[in-house]
Order: C-alpha cells, then structure tokens, then sequence
C-alpha cells in the first residue's frame, strides 16, 4: 500500500497551500519527501536561479511543477502524465494519510513532520542548502540537486503555459 501524505506550505502559523502526496510519503531515505524537498529547493537555487522562499503560494505551486516532473519521468514524459498528486483544502480532508510534513517559508525554509491522527508531536529535519544534506531523526541523507536540463525543461513548460 502506498504511504499517503500532505505537505503544508506555511508562513507562519498559517497554512497557504497544502499538496496531497499520494505515494513515497515516508520521511526517511533519499526518495523520502524531507530530501525530495531539499532536492526541489536546491534545483530551484542552483538551476532556475530561484531564491524566494519567503512565499508559501509560489513555492506550492513550483513544489507542484518539480514534483509532477519527477512522476511523469516513470510514464509518456509529458508534464501532466502523473496521478500521484495534488491540490487539498487541508490535511485533515484525508482520513488515510500517515504524515504531514510542514515547510515554513523563510530564508532558509524549515520543514518539520509528524504522523497523521492524534499525534500532534513535530520533529523538525535539518537542511543545508549549501552541502545538500539534511538530516532525519539523527540519520543525515546527502542529496544531488537535478540536472539543469531537467529545471530548463520545467521552466520552458511553465512559461509557455504562462504565455
């Protein structure tokens, strides 16, 4: 069965976008969400020339962009081909999740997560931008940010359905 999550884009206290993750939804490894969001955000830095991480609702929505890359890599390759994710009013719209992850926006974002249901107990995850680590309940993951072939292609996708 495949591990169900939600991703809460925050500023603050407050919840701006919420993303429904439908597989993958584990916080550990190197294909867990906490180091796919450290991937997304050193493609954003590295290779879209990309440092705003202050805005929740940009962010979702590039989130939204690099992570339906990354699925629609496993079928035809167009950038809509994936069924794995997507836009929910909150996490408690899902009665079959089993984490939430947080970003809260910033400078440098903070993600933190917990098990869904009662638990209201958050672990944070440690990231470093520079060295593309972070860090998880003491296990330090080091992740490779995408090629710039892969951030041009998503840019060239999303400008030309801007245009």
């Amino acid at each position: 069965m495949s591990t169900r999550c939600c991703i809460e884009f925050c500023e603050g206290d407050d919840v701006w976008a919420t993303v429904y993750r439908h597989c993958d939804g584990y916080p550990e490894g190197e294909v867990g969400v906490p180091a796919d969001l450290l991937r997304f955000m050193m493609d954003l830095k590295e290779n879209a020339n990309y440092s705003n991480f202050f805005d929740a609702c940009f962010l979702s929505a590039k989130f939204i962009v690099w992570q339906a890359s990354e699925y629609s890599e496993n079928g035809n390759g167009h950038p809509c081909d994936f069924s794995s994710l997507g836009i929910s009013p909150s996490a408690e719209a899902h009665g079959d999740l089993e984490y939430i992850y947080r970003v809260t926006c910033g400078d440098v974002p903070k993600v933190s997560w917990r098990e869904a249901g009662e638990s209201k107990v958050w672990s944070d995850c440690l990231f470093d931008l520079q060295a593309g680590t972070i860090e998880v309940e003491g296990t330090v993951i080091k992740v490779e940010a995408k090629s710039s072939a892969v951030a041009n292609k998503i840019c060239a996708f999303v400008r030309k359905a801007l245009a």
